[in-house]
């Protein structure tokens, strides 16, 4: 069994109740915030959609790829 099948275990059992989950990779994360940033819309994209709405977040892949340091 790898990570991401350990990440989806752990966030199956919240989802059921209607607890509210965010899968996401790492990867997606940065290329958001990479997006949102670039087009100026940081501040409502956080207001709007931020990755610290659901109860549980769930960041895959984190450290399997680099990420670009700025």
């Amino acid at each position: 069994m790898d990570k991401t099948h350990l990440a989806i275990a752990q966030g199956s059992p919240a989802v059921q109740p209607g607890i509210k989950v965010r899968f996401i990779t790492a990867a997606d994360v940065v290329l958001q915030l990479e997006k949102v940033q670039i087009q100026g819309r940081m501040d409502a994209y956080i207001k709007k959609r931020s990755l610290l709405n659901p109860s549980v977040l769930i960041i895959d892949e984190i450290g399997y790829l680099p990420l670009q340091r700025y």
